[in-house]
């Protein structure tokens, strides 16, 4: 069975979408996670300037 050019379009920009909703996913999961790390960094730089 073939595909028609338009069936195959709609499949192509399905396709697309979901990698780009992956690859945001992906973004804003790397920059949560650079940002807690941030935190921590800068909570721990804190509490050891404090001790001193």
């Amino acid at each position: 069975m073939q595909k028609t050019a338009k069936e195959h379009q709609k499949q192509v920009k399905k396709v697309d979408s979901t990698a780009g909703g992956i690859s945001r996913m992906i973004r804003s999961a790397h920059l949560k996670q650079v940002k807690k790390v941030a935190r921590a960094v800068t909570a721990k730089a804190t509490t050891s300037r404090a001790n001193q």
